[in-house]
This record gives structure tokens, C-alpha cells and sequence, in this order.
């Protein structure tokens, strides 16, 4: 099964403002995401989130079974983006 991969809008943001080299390489891991998007990353505990490494980068996302999707909610720098996640909760 292909899964689509959306960006929240502040995922996006914060993608944007990245070196290039390194948003290259989160946009590789991203593509990953299409194929086995539970397999590729790790389940946060007590929640229904995901996330991806990518050298020092996070990405936290969701996966939508039902509509064959997941949406990329954080990226960011290991040290920040779950605190950012955590504010969400």
C-alpha cells in the first residue's frame, strides 16, 4: 500500500528554514514514509504519534490507515521538536 505525505503547515515552515543539505535528507526520509510509514519510525509512547529520525532531526507525524495517509506534524532538531510536540498534548 502507498501512503500520501502531508505537511502541516508549520512542518512545512520549519522544513523551509533548514540548511539545504539537511532538508534534503529529511525530504529522502519523507519519501520513505510512502511505503512503510510504521516500520521506518518508532511509536511514541502512550500516544497514536510516530517518529523519524534523520541524523540530529525529528519528524513527528500520524498515520491515517483509513485514508492511506500521514501527516508530518513536526521537524525539527532532536533537542526541540518534542518540546513542541509535548505543548500539543
Amino acid at each position: 500500500m502507498t501512503y500520501s505525505v502531508f505537511l502541516h503547515p508549520k512542518a512545512k515552515k520549519e522544513l523551509e528554514k533548514l540548511e539545504a543539505h539537511v532538508r534534503a535528507r529529511l525530504i529522502e526520509r519523507l519519501r520513505e514514509l510512502r511505503q512503510t510509514p510504521d516500520e521506518k519510525g518508532k511509536r511514541l509512547s502512550r500516544s497514536d504519534f510516530w517518529s523519524l529520525r534523520a541524523g540530529e532531526y525529528r519528524v513527528v507525524y500520524e498515520i491515517d490507515r483509513d485514508k492511506s495517509r500521514v501527516v508530518v506534524l513536526f521537524v525539527g532538531h532532536r533537542s526541540k521538536v518534542y518540546d513542541d510536540f509535548s505543548r500539543m498534548l
